[in-house]
Formats: structure tokens, sequence, C-alpha cells
């Protein structure tokens, strides 16, 4: 008896690690696949997988790639699920050699949910905009205690971080690989999976200013027909929102080699339900982050001056430059600069801008019309700026002349430098 009850206590014993382990073991992920909802591991580490072939297995469209880093975005239908929740945005960012560096996920905002309101355009009424606005924080909050709840399942409790401007950040560490739930007072909710040890660093990888100054003098790209041009620009794809603002900076940002996300960008500057974006609190924002980057913001006003701008452009800096568009021009700014791409004879191409120069000093514009854009080029004998828009790879390169975008610009230029 004595020895079936020492046999007995004996397997017990022999069970506790077991159980004890079964409490702490790290979940798997194919677990983590599950809470998702999304296979977006293919492994226990993210940092180790394809950005493409990830992004192929999750259908997220390619967006942009250069030799520096590429971009996967997806605006999800209404009925997909990430978590339990609605996404309105999905980016996963890849690196040069093509590994993933990070994953953005951005659900209930202020700027997206305008389809809970019964009529989007009452949010112009105050109290129809404060009841909107507890609606969404409503939403946000409930969304931050299911996943708070799901990960906490999965990995233990959170801790509360301070995230670049954000603080009460909730955060999870599983495998080198850092998930952050952002809801700054709750009306938006960003997830974000970063690597640890970069958050550790408490800053992005930046290159030295020596290192960084050699990159960019080597896309400088100096054409045949006097064309000076930056290549390896991203591409963004501002979206249904219209973030214009928002989706230049990032575009700079990451050609700076500083990760950038549009839409957390966005959700920072937004300064009303239906998402406006305010140019003033997006340049605040900016001008702490690239400072946290060893940047500096630069802003200049005044006139267009080609020669100034050449001088930006020779250093490889790209220029934010905010306008009013004029829908006539923008068209024939498309049809103009897809011609100009087969033109042989230079002398008779430029002659004949002469009609489109004078046209200029007849544009009206509409002060509703407000716009952000890269200059990323120029021509001193053709007297033309190129100049990239956040409306997808079409829009990557345009040309327009000097006069033209004096006719158009609000006279505001800004330049990211070190």
């Amino acid at each position: 008896m004595l020895r079936r009850a020492c046999h007995l206590a004996a397997a017990l014993v022999s069970l506790f690690p077991a159980l004890l382990g079964a409490q702490d073991e790290s979940p798997t992920y194919g677990q983590m696949n599950d809470a998702f909802g999304i296979p977006l591991w293919s492994g226990d580490n993210l940092w180790t997988q394809s950005a493409a072939e990830t992004a192929g297995r999750l259908n997220w469209p390619l967006e942009s790639k250069t030799s520096q880093d590429s971009s996967y975005r997806s605006y999800p239908a209404r009925s997909l699920q990430v978590l339990g929740s609605h996404p309105y945005s999905l980016v996963l960012y890849g690196k040069g050699d093509g590994t993933i560096a990070e994953v953005s996920m951005v659900f209930a905002n202020l700027g997206d949910s305008t389809d809970l309101a019964k009529d989007p355009a009452m949010l112009e009424d105050l109290n129809t905009q404060r009841d909107f606005v507890e609606q969404v924080q409503r939403i946000v909050g409930q969304e931050i205690r299911d996943m708070d709840k799901k990960f906490t399942d999965l990995i233990g409790p959170f801790r509360s971080v301070v995230f670049g401007q954000d603080d009460n950040v909730h955060r999870w560490d599983w495998n080198g690989q850092s998930i952050l739930l952002i809801h700054p007072d709750e009306k938006y909710l960003i997830l974000r999976i970063v690597p640890t040890e970069q958050l550790d660093s408490h800053r992005a990888h930046v290159l030295e200013s020596s290192d960084l100054r050699k990159q960019l003098a080597a896309r400088v790209e100096h054409r045949a027909n006097g064309d000076v041009i930056l290549k390896d620009i991203p591409m963004v794809d501002q979206g249904p929102k219209g973030y214009c603002v928002p989706a230049t900076w990032e575009r700079d940002l990451r050609y700076l080699g500083i990760p950038a996300d549009m839409y957390a960008l966005a959700m920072a500057a937004s300064s009303q339900a239906g998402g406006g974006t305010s140019l003033s609190s997006m340049i605040a924002g900016v001008q702490d982050y690239v400072r946290n980057n060893d940047c500096e913001l630069e802003t200049e006003t005044g006139p267009i001056d080609i020669h100034n701008i050449a001088d930006k452009i020779n250093r490889g800096l790209p220029i934010m430059w905010s306008i009013d568009v004029d829908p006539a021009l923008n068209d024939a700014l498309t049809m103009r600069s897809a011609a100009r791409q087969g033109v042989t004879d230079w002398d008779a191409y430029k002659a004949s801008l002469a009609p489109f120069r004078k046209a200029a000093q007849k544009i009206v514009l509409n002060p509703m019309n407000g716009h952000m854009c890269m200059i990323i080029g120029y021509n001193l004998d053709t007297r033309e700026l190129a100049i990239s828009d956040s409306w997808g790879p079409e829009f990557a390169e345009r040309w327009i002349t000097a006069e033209e975008a004096q006719a158009i610009s609000q006279g505001k230029f800004y330049m990211v430098t070190w």
C-alpha cells in the first residue's frame, strides 16, 4: 500500500513540470495565425520570412518596390476580420534583402468609421460629431479589450510602454517580435508588429550621415536630355481617404531609411471626424519624429526657384510641395508627360511648351483643391520640374513647366535633412 502511494506521488510529481510548462509555454506560430485569423506566419520568426511570399499568401497587393524596401498594402473588404475586428488598412513592409521589416494594421478610427454615421454629411454638426466620436471610442475600447484578452491568453499580460509620441501602448513580446496596440484617447487603434531589438534600441536604424549622403548621391540620375531625377523613391497609394499629405511624408521618410506608415501619420494628424488631415499637426508630428532619428525638417516659403530646387535635387533630397490642384492642368500634365517619353527632338519639344507657359497666367485656383506632392527632378534647359503624386505608379513621374508650377504653388516647401 505504501509502495503504491509512493509510486502515485512520484507520478504526480513527474507531471508537475509538464503542467507548469503548459501554463508558461510560448504559443506556436500556428496558434498566432489562428488568433489573428490570417496566415501571417510560416514559422516562428516573422523577420526571416520573405515579404513577397507572405504578402502573396495573404493576398496583399504589391504597392512599391525599390532597392531599399518594399510595401504590400490592402484595403480589405468589410467581411474580412483580423483578431475578431475589421481592419481598414493592412500593410507589410519589406527590407532590401526581401525579408519582412514590419507589419501595420489599422482598425476603428475617426477617419474611416464614417459608415457608422446614419448620414456622414451630418458630421459637420458639432453635436453629431461629438456623438460620433463617442461611438468610435466605444468601439475602439471594445476592440482593445478583446485583443488584450486574446494576446494575454496566448502570451501573457501586456506591458504599458511609450512608443514614439504615444504613451500607454500595450506591448507583448514573442520570439523577437513585439506586438503593439496603439490607441491614443481611444480615437483610433493601430496594431504594429516590429522587431523587439529595434524597439528596445528606442529608434529605427538610420545610416550614418556620410553613408546616407553617398547613398542619396547614387540615386541622382542624369539623363542625356538634361533631366535630373531622383530614383528609388517608394510609391504609396494614398487610397480611398485622400491622404495625400501623410502618403507623401511616408514616401520621403522611407526613402531616407526611416520607417513610416501613412495611416499612423494620418491618425496622429487627424483633427476631425471624417478624417481631415491637419497640415500643421502633420508638420509638428513629423518634426518630432525625424528629430528622434537624427534628422531635421526644413521649411522654405516663396516663389518657385528652379535653381534652388536643383540644388536640393542634386543632393538627393525630394521636396514636399503644397499646391492647389487645377483639374484641367492635372489631366494635361498626365497626357504631356506620357508623350514626353517618346520625344527625340528636344529643341522642338522646348518650343512646344511656350503656349502652356502663357496659359499658366490664366489659371484660376480653387483653395478647396489643396494637395501635397513631391518635387523629384528638374530640367534647366526646358525649365521644367518633375513631380510625383501618391496616386499609384502611373503618377510616379510627371513634368510641369516652372510657370505652371508657380501658378498652382502655395509657396510652401518641406525637406527632411540631417
